[in-house]
């Protein structure tokens, strides 16, 4: 085997263990334009909110109104507002009765319901789905960008052939 053919194969070898490693970088970078951020667990707190007077002590005061740290901003209060809000005490699960929830802005206020005023909780867990300044909001880009990964593969594949290919063919092998 000539010195040629070894260093074809050699700087083959190397291209093709850096490609596979920018597979997985090129892939997180594509994933984190393409998918929406599950949240789960952030903790609201709405002590000030309690009524605090002897009368309707521990109730919820209404007029407050508490914020997801995921707020809406620009293009995504309207192209992609909060979705699947879910707030939950320990084992009880809010519902619509309890708050009101506004998607494009992320603010929710607390009603007086026995959910929420039970005193023994000031703090409530927000599960909710938003989408990053980066995230892509059509469909065709998502799906054009999640096929980059792919074709970077078959790339490297086609030019791990295209080497070896060569190489067989200097040494006569077809």
């Amino acid at each position: 085997m000539e010195n040629k053919n070894i260093t074809i194969l050699i700087a083959g070898f190397i291209a093709l263990i850096i490609g596979v490693s920018l597979i997985g970088v090129i892939a997180t970078e594509t994933t984190g334009l393409t998918s929406i951020v599950n949240v789960s667990h952030e903790n609201i707190t709405y002590t000030e909110a309690r009524n605090t007077t002897a009368a309707g002590k521990g109730e919820i005061v209404g007029g407050f109104t508490f914020y997801i740290a995921n707020i809406p901003t620009g293009w995504r209060s309207v192209g992609c507002p909060i979705t699947g809000l879910i707030l939950h005490n320990g084992s009880v699960i809010w519902t619509d009765v309890d708050y009101n929830f506004t998607a494009s802005t992320g603010a929710i206020m607390f009603n007086n319901s026995a959910n929420v005023n039970d005193t023994g909780y000031n703090t409530t867990a927000a599960t909710y789905q938003y989408c990053e300044l980066t995230y892509l909001t059509e469909g065709w880009q998502r799906t054009i960008l999640n096929l980059v990964p792919g074709f970077f593969a078959l790339a490297l594949l086609g030019i791990g052939i295209g080497l070896f290919h060569e190489v067989g063919r200097r040494e006569g092998l077809w």
